[in-house]
């Protein structure tokens, strides 16, 4: 028998392996569990650890100190913070609660652990009490991972692991081939990327960190679902590795604001209570697929689903035989042509007639073109009547319709108020004053000649050389390699600097000035009077440069560029000139500059005049019989204005919340008309920024998001691979698509057409092809679809693979099959799903129509042999 002293010894060996043995917590720590995860959160010194266990993995998904980190910024700079203060942690059921100081934010996080689901989530929200609105460049909350050495090499536990975006394991905008599914040793050697929104054209930059909407981590058939959702402020979900001294990690989940995220927490208002999301940490057997359906099942049921309903009107888009129309719109935008584009609309099965660009008094008015198409209430009555069809209108809003440089056709901006005008401060990037010293170059009065300009870019333009601004967008490029700029101050100054700056932002990283040289002269501009003081050889000029000297008189400053790297064009963001005296100049510092914005958009999407103004005009074309709106354009520019009514900042989040209200101003009034929103902070393009469920399912939101301007090229875009991406929207989202597409390039398999019925829930058709058999291929395709349109517009979208999509319908027991041969060459096009996965019964027999697809014991098996570029639709129903 043990004594009393070795029983006392027993139990505090025993107690001690119990608090440090893996998955116990310490004294001052929280436990929860469920099937599929067990979760210990507790304090260590001044961090806060989080050990989460995957029982089906066998795998600590995280198992050292939580990260809660903020960069805080004010009027004197920034200031990081790295630990949360005064932690409390808690426990309440199913649920581990966590409230504490950041940055002096009350923060108040949440892990729940439901008994009956295969997940954890994890909850985050902030309030400000510190009695004055405050500032965050960065902000994170995050859990870590230890993922590789030191040296790199990727742990042998996790060297099979992979990492794959959703809803996009490829992007439209991918090259041919990419796929975003990785492994651990591709993250820590690779760039990540993000966007650049406030740039033209919009780009992919290189990042620290990998964004998607969410992730998949996928270890064989064991999926780990990364699922972030937040309706109030915009959050995408970041994986970052990091390399430390002792070791390799990866960060992901919780919360991240960078340069696109969680932008709201750039003005947070006294007061302001904030919720930065919820992550859903879910438990998945299959593969990518199964984890895409996942997401979209969480989507579906926080309300971003196309309702029961839904049954968009299909459209013939006019555009497509019309363009240009747009440019004389009342000798080319006739009643005739539009006339003909209807019977079009007819042959074709179509619903609506689409009008693109040219309806309207000036691109962008929302006015209705009375003088070439007659009153709007006969015209919409007379297309309803004579073919049956309704009308549906492009109506591109603020940010484009004011931009002179890409509008459509005569410019709306005088048929709007004066309010709605974008204003800028043009102080812009560039200092006013540096070190005490006056930049003369942005004095009243100064004026810049050039030596030639490169033409057919009007944004490059010599005035740009002086306008307050770096990068692309406001810089001038000449028309030659050898090229000279002049600055007259308008008086004699004694300068000491000259500041040079080419592509700051290193967007482009080409037409880089390498031998130059500074001249300048007290007397005149002619060539005689000017002496060099500084030269420049085989330095190539990129970001900026600054060139002191001894202090000089000068009225007239000349830039002469003499040689070229690559022998293009030069171009130059902005020429600085500074003066040699030091004085205090903090007034002018500190004093805005605004004025109307004479670059870009001219108008501001956050003024509640525009918006009021929009949904008065949109009102009457929607009383007078137009169903469809699409809001197109509505990329983010900024605003510095007082007067709009929307806050300063005026940050992407308030942008998007714009956006949104309009939808919601017409669909106050006139709640069935659809509204199609772009991308709300790129606008039309091929990239997407904002989730593909942002602000979609909330009251009086949008109703279809843009595909991604594949309306161009339909048949290079699939034969590019860059169609491939709304095969995986599809598979991640029930956000429905809208998209029109042109006819003219596609086969004679109507592969182009199929391909976009299967992949866009809203579909539109225009620009008949030049064959008339194939014209007769695609009457036929369109009269096929419209009997099956309820399977492509409330279906349920699968797919066996890329090649191989399922359109299905659980109440009719029913299921539609598109195959398609992506390839130039005829091949065997195979593959096969259990129906319990898609919602039918596997006891049922089906009847097929096509013999390459049936279903055999619970199965579908589809093998069906096409030609080079060809496509097939089977239907499969419940006997």
């Amino acid at each position: 028998m043990l004594s009393n002293k070795d029983r006392i010894v027993s139990v505090l060996v025993w107690l001690f392996l119990l608090v440090t043995a893996p998955g116990m917590t310490g004294a001052a720590g929280s436990k929860a569990s469920n099937e599929n995860f067990t979760l210990e959160v507790f304090e260590d010194g001044s961090e806060v650890i989080v050990r989460f266990y995957d029982k089906q993995a066998n795998l600590y998904r995280c198992d050292g100190p939580y990260i809660y980190r903020a960069i805080r910024t004010h009027e004197n700079g920034e200031e990081a913070y790295s630990r949360l203060e005064g932690v409390k942690i808690q426990s309440q059921g199913d649920r581990i609660h966590v409230t504490g100081r950041l940055a002096g934010l009350k923060y108040e996080q949440t892990f729940r652990l439901p008994q009956d689901k295969p997940y954890m989530e994890e909850q985050i929200q902030i309030t400000n009490q510190t009695g004055s609105t405050i500032s965050f460049r960065e902000f994170e909350s995050r859990m870590q991972i230890k993922v590789a050495e030191a040296g790199g090499k990727v742990l042998d536990s996790l060297a099979r692991d992979r990492f794959m975006a959703l809803p996009f394991l490829h992007r439209i905008s991918d090259p041919k081939g990419f796929r975003h599914d990785y492994d651990i040793n591709y993250l820590l050697t690779h760039p990540g990327f993000s966007f650049s929104v406030e740039s033209w054209p919009k780009t992919r930059i290189p990042s620290e960190h990998y964004l998607a909407d969410s992730w998949i981590w996928k270890r064989d058939q064991n999926l780990f679902g990364i699922f972030s959702f937040n309706q109030d402020n915009m959050l995408l979900s970041m994986l970052t590795p990091v390399k430390r001294e002792d070791a390799c990690y990866l960060k992901f989940g919780g919360v991240f604001k960078d340069n696109l995220s969680l932008s709201a927490l750039e003005r947070i208002e006294s007061g302001a209570v904030m919720n930065l999301g919820l992550i859903r940490y879910q438990h998945i057997s299959g593969d990518y697929n199964d984890g895409a359906y996942a997401y979209r099942a969480m989507l579906d049921e926080k309300g971003c689903r196309f309702p029961a309903d839904y049954n968009p009107l299909v459209h013939w888009n006019q555009l497509y035989n019309m363009v240009d129309a747009w440019n004389n719109r009342i000798k080319d935008y006739t009643l005739e042509r539009i006339h003909k584009e209807a019977e079009k609309a007819c042959e074709y099965s179509c619903e609506a007639l689409y009008l693109d660009p040219g309806w309207d008094t000036t691109f962008g008015s929302f006015l209705w073109g009375s003088d070439w198409l007659g009153n709007r209430k006969d015209f919409m009555e007379h297309i309803r009547k004579e073919y049956g069809l309704r009308v549906s209108l492009h109506c591109p809003v603020a940010p484009w319709s004011s931009d002179l440089g890409l509008i459509m056709g005569p410019s709306s901006l005088d048929e709007w108020p004066a309010s709605t005008h974008r204003m800028v401060d043009r102080r812009g990037d560039v200092p006013l004053v540096k070190d005490r010293r006056r930049n003369l170059a942005l004095v009243a009065g100064v004026t810049v000649f050039v030596s030639g300009t490169i033409p057919g870019y009007p944004q490059h333009k010599p005035e740009n050389i002086i306008d307050n601004h770096y990068n692309n967008n406001y810089s001038w490029v000449a028309n030659a390699p050898q090229a000279w700029v002049q600055v007259d101050l308008g008086k004699i100054y004694e300068i000491g600097a000259v500041c040079l700056s080419n592509d700051v932002r290193g967007e482009y990283n080409d037409r880089q000035p390498s031998d130059y040289g500074v001249l300048v002269s007290e007397k005149s501009d002619q060539p005689g009077d000017f002496k060099e003081i500084v030269r420049i050889e085989n330095q190539p000029l990129q970001g900026m440069r600054e060139l002191t000297f001894e202090p000089v008189k000068a009225r007239f400053v000349k830039v002469e560029i003499r040689k070229t790297s690559a022998d293009q064009e030069p171009r130059l963001d902005e020429v600085e000139i500074y003066e040699s005296q030091q004085d205090d100049w903090e007034d002018l510092e500190a004093a805005p500059l605004l004025a109307d914005a004479d670059s870009g958009s001219r108008m501001c999407m956050g003024s509640i005049s525009y918006r009021k103004e929009a949904e008065r005009r949109l009102w009457a074309n929607c009383a007078d019989g137009a169903v469809f709106l699409m809001f197109d354009g509505t990329w983010y520019r900024d605003c510095k204005s007082a007067e709009h009514g929307h806050p300063q900042p005026y940050t992407y989040e308030d942008h998007i919340d714009s956006c949104v209200d309009m939808a919601r101003r017409v669909h106050k009034q006139f709640p069935k008309v659809l509204i199609e929103m772009h991308d709300m902070l790129i606008g039309w393009n091929k990239m997407r920024v904002t989730p593909v469920y942002y602000k979609y399912g909330l009251k009086g939101s949008y109703d279809d998001n843009w595909a991604f301007e594949l309306m161009w090229e339909p048949m290079k875009n699939i034969q590019e691979e860059w169609s491939l991406g709304l095969y995986y929207y599809n598979l991640a989202s029930n956000v429905p698509l809208y998209l029109h597409i042109k006819l003219d390039d596609d086969n004679e398999h109507a592969l182009s057409l199929w391909w976009y019925a299967s992949t866009i829930r809203h579909l539109g058709i225009g620009g008949d092809h030049k064959d008339g058999k194939v014209r007769d291929v695609h009457k036929a395709a369109m009269k096929k679809y419209r009997q099956l349109e309820s399977f492509f517009k409330r279906g349920d979208f699968y797919g066996i693979n890329e090649e191989i999509h399922l359109h299905v319908l659980p109440d009719q027991q029913a299921v539609v099959v598109n195959i398609f041969n992506l390839f130039d060459q005829p091949r065997s096009i195979s593959g096969q799903v259990e129906v319990g996965k898609m919602g039918l019964d596997p006891a049922r027999s089906y009847q097929t129509d096509k013999p390459g697809c049936r279903m055999e014991a619970g199965i579908m098996k589809v093998n069906q042999e096409l030609p080079a570029w060809g496509t097939e639709v089977a239907v499969l129903r419940s006997e």
